[in-house]
């Protein structure tokens, strides 16, 4: 069940990590490269900085004032069934269970899940948790080396929450992913209504450790968005990483529970929605209690298209 709505908000203050912006960039695009390095380039061309005092606003409590128009993001009450966070339970249990939610009461909307992430604590992964041939996070885990390769290509590899502010995917790239798992259909839905919608949700305990922050996306103009090619071994993504502003509104969902799921937008084609994306990164709470347990959480990307 979901903490109790008579507790007051816990507001938090931090500062996140956003894009740094460089006149760099008016000659060559921001980019990082996910995978080996080739001979002779660096591995991105951007830097990260911290920016100022921000005010995460905790949703505790009127989770209902928050909808994907309007916000980019909502929280919807969604019973976990699944307890096995395997790959076959995953597509045969976990995937079939949030096509439903998402595609709710119209059955002219189309789901396409295209990718998940599993987060666990490495130590766990052997025996509490099956690990799926995916990416795995954990926040139980140590700091890469400086210099060293991260190969997301490697069905084994385990990351720590990703501690950045950006979107998964640019209007650019949404499209791109579309045509990848539409094909020539995609032609033919210049009338639909395409996004991308990610759902991300804990897989046990309530999370107090690197709770995930999303961004009010009606906040965010696009002038602040900076377009990112993600390269990786087999594909070149694109995302947007914005740069800093305090005129963003961020908010949480303080213990979120494994029964709340949080959808938060990426892409949307609807030209009259307030919100067109959500940008979102996970953020240390300022206090975490001594028993908190690390976060095991699993989320996925989808892409949606609905009549309107």
């Amino acid at each position: 069940m979901a903490p109790s709505t008579n507790e007051s908000p816990q507001d938090e203050v931090s500062r996140l990590n956003y894009i740094e912006n460089s006149d760099l960039f008016l000659r060559q695009k921001p980019y990082e490269i996910l995978s080996e390095v080739p001979e002779g380039c660096e591995k991105s061309n951007f830097k990260l900085m911290t920016g100022q005092d921000e005010i995460i606003h905790d949703m505790r409590g009127r989770e209902d004032q928050f909808d994907l128009d309007n916000h980019g993001f909502q929280v919807m009450q969604h019973t976990l069934e699944t307890t096995e966070f395997d790959e076959k339970t995953i597509k045969m249990e976990y995937i079939p269970a949030i096509e439903l939610l998402l595609k709710g009461t119209d059955p002219e909307t189309e789901v396409y899940v295209f990718d998940w992430r599993v987060h666990i604590p490495l130590q766990k992964s052997a025996s509490s948790v099956n690990p799926i041939p995916n990416q795995l996070r954990s926040s139980a885990l140590p700091t890469p080396q400086p210099g060293s390769i991260i190969d997301l290509n490697d069905p084994g590899l385990v990351l720590k929450p990703v501690q950045a502010v950006h979107v998964d995917q640019s209007p650019r790239g949404a499209m791109k992913q579309a045509r990848n798992i539409l094909g020539n259909r995609l032609d033919g839905l210049e009338n639909k209504r395409i996004r991308i919608v990610n759902i991300w949700r804990p897989i046990r305990h309530p999370v107090d450790s690197w709770p995930l922050a999303v961004c009010d996306g009606s906040t965010v103009p696009q002038e602040k968005l900076l377009a990112v090619d993600h390269v990786r071994k087999y594909y070149v993504g694109e995302s947007l990483y914005p740069i800093p502003s305090l005129d963003y509104r961020w908010y949480y969902l303080n213990r979120q529970t494994r029964n709340e799921v949080i959808l938060f937008k990426n892409f949307d084609s609807k030209a009259d929605v307030l919100a067109k994306c959500c940008p979102h990164t996970s953020f240390m709470k300022e206090i975490v209690s001594s028993s908190s347990q690390p976060r095991e959480s699993i989320e996925l990307r989808a892409l949606v298209i609905s009549p309107s």
